[in-house]
């Protein structure tokens, strides 16, 4: 494939990181990923520190106080680096985006990936607190969930981009975590992206401040209805659903 074929992260300026911690907060269920990666990135004001290149994202640029915004952002600081889409993304595209995220994070010597995201719950109405799961790629990353009481999810399927990044980790060795909150399916749910930062905070003894969140968890939702319909067609197009199902092999 040719260079300018491939799916490129281009920075603004070169950066000294030291062991990043990479997020992906990628649309998903409940938006939850996409809403919990914005706030960290407003709460520890990262910084714009480039943007995803690929020619399969679909042509669309935002506007932001007069400035053009690429729909795929990255932020960051010395210590976390953060992605970061506004728009719903096509397979082929995710495909592209799962790769580059882990090898960038190889680059970069990266201590963890760690993947933000909900898991559908049927009774979600009833929760008053989203519980946290988690996935880990490595015996170490499994221990540091329990150190924190952060409960590995035991079975099930694990669909889409979060599923591709953890591929990947496997790959590259790179240790990979994902926190999923229990969520709406179908609902922008800010409350269940405060419990994945809840946990994140725990985990990588960076706290990160959840009260604007939730005072504003109406706003957001009602912002991102739009995001959350498009994100759920392609949801339906990588068999997402197929997460509320157990293995035929452990039942």
């Amino acid at each position: 494939m040719r260079k300018d074929m491939e799916m490129q992260f281009v920075e603004y300026e070169k950066k000294e990181f030291k062991n990043p911690i990479i997020i992906a907060g990628l649309p998903d269920v409940g938006l939850v990923g996409a809403i919990a990666t914005v706030h960290l990135v407003r709460e520890l004001k990262l910084k714009e520190h480039g943007y995803a290149y690929y020619d399969l994202i679909p042509p669309v640029m935002l506007l932001h106080n007069g400035e053009i915004k690429a729909p795929i952002r990255i932020y960051a600081n010395e210590s976390i680096i953060a992605l970061i889409s506004e728009i719903a993304l096509p397979t082929q595209t995710i495909i592209a985006l799962s790769k580059k995220i882990v090898e960038w994070a190889k680059e970069k010597n990266g201590k963890y990936v760690i993947m933000l995201s909900g898991l559908g719950v049927p009774n979600r109405v009833d929760i008053e607190e989203p519980k946290v799961y988690g996935v880990a790629t490595t015996n170490e990353v499994k221990k540091l969930l329990e150190e924190h009481g952060i409960e590995s999810l035991q079975e099930g399927f694990i669909a889409g981009a979060n599923a591709l990044i953890l591929r990947e980790c496997i790959k590259l060795k790179i240790p990979g975590i994902l926190l999923l909150a229990e969520s709406f399916m179908e609902f922008p749910d800010p409350a269940a992206a405060a419990s994945t930062l809840k946990a994140f905070s725990k985990i990588s003894g960076i706290d990160v401040n959840v009260e604007k969140l939730m005072e504003k968890a109406e706003e957001i939702r009602l912002k991102a209805r739009e995001l959350m319909r498009r994100t759920q067609s392609q949801l339906k197009a990588m068999k997402k659903l197929q997460e509320s199902e157990v293995p035929l092999m452990y039942t």
